[in-house]
Parts: structure tokens; sequence; C-alpha cells
């Protein structure tokens, strides 16, 4: 599994973040509170922990509100592991837009996969889906592709 967490901070709660995920990724919330898609998985939490608020702070600049851990399941294979960075990346960014939200999607906490700033997405180019035509035709809002490298 590949856990791609996002801080959020957005005027709406964590559990109006959770509700908003669920048409994006046309998917209920299951028993354990998660949203699943073939082999994405997705849950949203409060900031709990406190050093998780400090690395959400440093990231956003602010403190953050609601914490996603989209999970991919590489070892189901291709082609649903592709199908699933490329949903979890349109879904982020709509998430965001929706929400008018701060957030600072990232690789284990390791690279930023896309960040939003001041209404704008920064997509990070070294994420390889960001490329692909039809992900790019289901960004909504302004958005620019960057060649930083996304290293935190």
């Amino acid at each position: 599994m590949l856990g791609y967490p996002m801080a959020v901070r957005a005027a709406a709660s964590t559990a109006e973040v959770r509700s908003a995920l669920v048409p994006l990724l046309a998917a209920p919330v299951n028993e354990r509170g998660r949203i699943v898609v073939d082999a994405l998985e997705v849950f949203v939490s409060d900031v709990r922990h406190p050093v998780d608020h400090e690395i959400y702070l440093d990231l956003l600049g602010a403190p953050a509100t609601s914490d996603i851990e989209w999970t991919i399941d590489y070892k189901r294979g291709d082609p649903l592991y592709g199908e699933a960075r490329a949903r979890m990346a349109v879904t982020a960014a709509q998430l965001a837009v929706r929400l008018d939200a701060e957030v600072c999607l990232c690789h284990e906490l390791d690279l930023a996969v896309m960040r939003r700033r001041a209404g704008v997405l920064e997509l990070y180019s070294w994420f390889p889906e960001w490329s692909i035509p039809e992900v790019q035709a289901a960004l909504t809002g302004p958005w620019r592709l960057t060649d930083d490298e996304g290293r935190l």
C-alpha cells in the first residue's frame, strides 16, 4: 500500500469534507469510515496527533482542519493501480476547488504531488498522471504544471 496524505485547510468540517468526497468518488462511506473504489481507499479524519499538526502547519503555512489519507494498493496491478492514481489526482484537485481549500497532497510525506494556494492548483510534474490529457481535462479552476521536484 502506498500512502498519500493530504493536509486540508477549509471552512468545511471534517464530516463535510468526507461528505463532499462521496459524490466525487461515486462510492459510499463503508462501516470502517472509509471510501473504497477498486485499488483506492480514502479515509478522512481530524488532525489529531501533535506531530501531524506540526507537519501540516509547515506544509500549509496555517493549521490544517482535516487530514485525508489516500491509500493505493499497488499490488492490484495495472490497470487498477494506474486508474487509482489518476482517480486520486483528479478527485483531490476537484475536492480542493469545491471546498475552496488550501491543500497539500503528498507522496509518503516526501514529495508534494499537488498544492492549492490562493485559489491556484500547483501540480508537480514528477507525478506522471498530471500529463494525462483526460486528467488535465477533469481539472477545474486555475492550475499550473511545475517542474519543481516537490521535495518537502
